[in-house]
C-alpha cells in the first residue's frame, strides 16, 4: 500500500507550520501566535483522524471533511477553521520575517514590468499607425 500525495502534502503542510512555529518562537517574533500554532499543527491531526473515522470507506477525507462542514457539524467547523488559521500563520510568518524582502522584490517587478509594458505599448501603437496609414493609401489609391 503506497501513501498518497495528498497525505504526504498534508504531513508536510502541518510539519512546515510547526517548524515556522518553533523558529518564530526562537526568534522572538510573534511569541502568543506561535504558541497557538504549535498546539494547532499537533492537534488538528489527532481532531481530524477522529472526525474521519465515522467517514464511509469509498469517500475521500477532505471531502467527507467539507460536508460535515456544509452540515455545520462543530467539530468538522473547529477543524476547518484551524486549517484556515493555520495558513494565515504561513502568511503572517511569511510577511514578518521576509516583507522587506518581498516588498524589495515585488517593487522591482512592478518596475521592469512598467518598462516592458511601455515597450509593448510602444510597438503596438507603431504597428496599428502603419496599419492605418497602409489602409488609408489603399483607400485612396481604389478610389482613383
Amino acid at each position: 500500500m503506497g501513501i498518497s500525495a495528498s497525505f504526504l502534502f498534508y504531513i508536510g503542510f502541518l510539519f512546515l507550520t510547526l517548524i515556522t512555529a518553533i523558529v518564530s518562537n526562537f526568534k522572538n517574533r510573534l511569541i502568543p501566535f506561535a504558541y497557538i500554532t504549535i498546539i494547532i499543527s499537533l492537534l488538528v491531526p489527532t481532531m481530524n483522524l477522529i472526525l474521519i473515522s465515522g467517514k464511509p470507506a469509498d469517500m475521500s477525507g477532505t471531502i467527507y471533511l467539507l460536508q460535515e462542514f456544509q452540515a455545520r457539524n462543530l467539530w468538522a467547523v473547529l477543524i476547518t477553521f484551524m486549517y484556515v488559521y493555520l495558513i494565515a500563520w504561513i502568511v503572517l510568518f511569511n510577511y514578518v520575517l521576509y516583507g522587506k524582502s518581498f516588498t524589495k522584490g515585488y517593487h522591482y517587478l512592478v518596475e521592469k514590468g512598467k518598462g516592458l509594458w511601455m515597450f509593448i505599448s510602444k510597438k503596438i501603437k507603431k504597428k496599428s499607425r502603419n496599419l492605418w496609414l497602409k489602409n488609408k493609401k489603399q483607400e485612396k489609391s481604389d478610389h482613383q
